[in-house]
């Protein structure tokens, strides 16, 4: 047979059989956004300000969601396969969404059995409302349909509120909470602007929720407290932005009033610890005993010296209460926050993570970082044994400097080993 015969010849491809389930599997991990579903300390996500996703994930998120469209149109059959993971992750980004989110759930539950077919709201794992439009009509009817797509996710984990749209009422309506029917599964509650519930609301919502793990809320009322069991949390926010519509101060307390025994994380925004003294020092009698990683956001532009008394007020709550600490994470907006106060902490921390939000480091900077800041730091702190940048653009201005070898050897010769954002330890060419 010729090579041009054969090449024309009509020969069926081999394609084994292969089982549903390893399809599952291979379109899972074909489409598997990088960083997962799960808010990161390291992220704005546990911030009270800013998105409710950071952009680098959601970045991710539409690419992945891409290539499961793309699938889900070859054919019947790959869309029954690949359905599933298309609702894992959804953004809420307009109210115009929600109507028609709400139309396909109710459809979907209508249509299928519950067992062998299982409507799309029972594969949502995360929700974002994250509105930044305004609605067209009464913002009460918004809320509404969210709330009637919250009762159609009953495998919900991770829910955050992010709403920029300004007709929308500052309080969250009672009702959008109580929609909710994911008891068992419910992990993660985060606000990322202030369109919080009333805290009645809310601790009603605590009561009904004993397993979850993060909440970014922190009143809640006093007469609550004895029927509120959170043994699960195991994550705590501390920042200065309250309810909108509370009740009156002496009623309600702050969420580290009740017995958290799984707390092992906190974040922390440095710049409220000069506002309420006894707050700051009854949270850290309440819970610093137990942490092994606090991180400390300082993302407002304040004057340098009440950022440095800020700092100061901070540290020396950690250096007398943190005693089972391990790790300091520090999210500032800029790299002059870092040697505005050269911090001692416990014994036990050997870790130090830094993530600087405005990237730009001068070359005078970069003497400071690593001749001051570094050196001071490790001279006060002898068991601090890694530094680690989280962020991949802080480390690609510090590879910028040609100076930057040198320091990664000064760093080696002073005991403390330097990681890039993978954790990874950043050795210098030449030693």
């Amino acid at each position: 047979m010729s090579a041009k015969a054969f090449y024309h010849k009509d020969i069926p491809p081999y394609t084994p059989e292969i089982p549903p389930e390893l399809w599952a599997t291979i379109i899972q991990e074909a489409t598997y956004a990088v960083g997962g579903y799960e808010p990161d300390l390291m992220t704005l996500e546990l911030g009270i300000r800013g998105s409710s996703i950071d952009k680098g994930r959601f970045q991710q998120w539409r690419i992945s969601l891409v290539t499961k469209r793309n699938i889900a149109r070859v054919n019947k059959a790959w869309y029954a396969l690949v359905s599933p993971f298309l609702y894992e992750h959804i953004i809420l980004g307009r109210s115009r969404a929600l109507k028609p989110l709400l139309h396909g759930m109710n459809r979907s539950a209508n249509a299928t059995d519950g067992q062998i077919n299982r409507p799309i709201g029972w594969w949502t794992q995360r929700l974002d409302v994250s509105m930044r439009d305004n609605p067209n009509r009464n913002p009460q009817v918004e809320m509404d349909a969210l709330a009637g797509i919250l009762a159609h996710l009953p495998n919900l984990r991770i829910l955050t509120f992010s709403i920029t749209g300004h007709r929308y009422r500052q309080t969250l309506p009672s009702n959008v909470l109580h929609s909710l029917v994911c008891r068992d599964t419910l992990k993660i509650v985060h606000w990322h602007t202030p369109h919080f519930p009333s805290i009645s609301s809310f601790s009603a919502f605590l009561k009904e929720y004993p397993h979850l793990e993060s909440v970014n809320v922190n009143e809640i009322m006093n007469s609550s407290i004895p029927q509120i069991h959170l043994n699960s949390l195991n994550t705590v926010h501390v920042h200065g932005v309250g309810f909108i519509a509370g009740e009156t101060p002496t009623l309600t307390s702050h969420i580290w009033a009740l017995d958290l025994p799984a707390v092992r994380y906190a974040t922390y925004e440095v710049e409220f610890s000069g506002n309420d003294e006894l707050l700051v020092q009854g949270f850290f009698s309440a819970v610093g005993p137990q942490l092994k990683v606090i991180q400390l956001n300082q993302l407002g532009r304040g004057e340098a010296m009440e950022v440095e008394l800020n700092l100061d007020v901070t540290y020396e709550e950690i250096l007398q209460h943190c005693h089972a600490l391990q790790q300091v994470n520090v999210l500032f907006n800029s790299w002059d926050t870092l040697w505005l106060f050269y911090p001692k902490f416990p014994t036990t921390v050997q870790t130090l993570v830094i993530r600087i939000l405005r990237g730009q480091l001068s070359r005078s900077d970069m003497g400071l970082l690593f001749n001051l800041y570094f050196e001071n730091v490790k001279a006060k702190n002898p068991d601090l044994k890694k530094v680690q940048l989280y962020s991949e653009m802080n480390i690609r201005v510090l590879q910028k400097h040609p100076s930057f070898q040198t320091c990664l050897l000064r760093m080696k010769n002073i005991g403390l080993s330097f990681l890039d954002s993978q954790g990874n330890i950043m050795e210098p060419e030449w030693s």
